[in-house]
């Protein structure tokens, strides 16, 4: 999915959550349109006594609606944390669409997102973080407020890779990726999230760690080259977050958030666990076609 003008600003919020709780380590897809979020969200729980944890929640509102921050405010009021959470979002704004646009512009395949990896960090270290670097391969985590781990850590999830799709009008064409699966998108929404964690007055109101990861493989393609990895001992499991979690990346890890586009307004929050797959090499001769276009070309 494009970044279209006027769309995309992701922005924070105090963690919101249904009428269920989240347990352990949890990947939560969300996409929360700005008009929506109150209406669909409400409880808040506290941590330990404390305010909420703050957490990264993508808010899709196009301020070219007249519909702003202080509008916002005004209507659902805010106390001046979420107030300069939200600020710092909107003035960095054009910042996020850039770094968003230039992902979406160079895809990479999983366990090759070089430059995308390197953008992240780059990024990342700019705002005065410490980041960990080459988990997976081409992972990286951006630590802030890590004196306050022992509280609760939370983890920001975004996809590193693209998907290989050639034909694609803005495939990459050194790697022959395209952002078609809105990874772009995710990692916009983590770099969002640091700009706007990582402004003084916010960082010091948070009561934990907050660690902005970037995750590489997500998308199970490329076998033949996921399994020479593995024979030369450089994975293990051709899933990005199976071979962290192998590794021992996700242990400092409370609890993750991850969030995903999707088309229309409507708003998703769930929580699952994944156990894995049995993945297999199936070779087709004859004639490739795509499926759904042109499926009678095929032979």
């Amino acid at each position: 999915m494009y970044y279209p003008p006027g769309h995309g600003v992701y922005s924070l919020y105090d963690f919101p959550l249904p009428a269920r709780k989240f347990v352990g380590r949890t990947f939560v897809p969300a996409v929360f349109p700005w008009h929506a979020m109150e209406k669909e969200i409400t409880a808040r729980p506290a941590v330990s006594g404390k305010r909420p944890f703050p957490i990264c929640l993508c808010l899709w509102y196009n301020p070219d609606r007249g519909y702003g921050v202080e509008d916002y405010r005004k209507e659902k009021g805010m106390d001046r944390t979420e107030l300069l959470i939200l600020q710092a979002i909107d003035g960095k704004r054009q910042e996020i669409l850039d770094f968003a646009r230039d992902i979406y512009s160079h895809g990479e395949l999983g366990y090759k997102e070089w430059r995308t990896g390197e953008k992240f960090i780059t990024q990342m270290q700019a705002l005065g973080l410490p980041v960990e670097k080459n988990l997976a391969i081409t992972g990286a985590k951006a630590y802030l407020n890590q004196e306050k781990k022992g509280n609760a850590s939370l983890a920001l999830l975004g996809e590193l890779d693209a998907l290989r799709i050639p034909g694609h009008k803005f495939a990459n064409p050194e790697t022959l990726a395209a952002h078609c699966c809105g990874h772009h998108a995710q990692l916009a929404g983590v770099f969002g999230a640091a700009l706007a964690l990582t402004v003084p007055e916010v960082a010091e109101t948070l009561d934990g760690q907050v660690v902005f990861f970037a995750t590489p493989a997500e998308e199970y393609g490329e076998i033949e080259f996921k399994n020479r990895l593995r024979k030369e001992g450089k994975i293990k499991y051709g899933g990005g977050k199976c071979e962290l979690i192998r590794i021992g990346a996700f242990d400092d890890i409370d609890l993750c958030l991850a969030h995903h586009t999707a088309p229309g307004e409507g708003v998703l929050i769930g929580n699952g666990t994944g156990n894995g797959f049995v993945s297999k090499v199936i070779r087709y001769r004859g004639k490739a076609a795509h499926a759904a276009d042109c499926p009678e070309n095929g032979v």
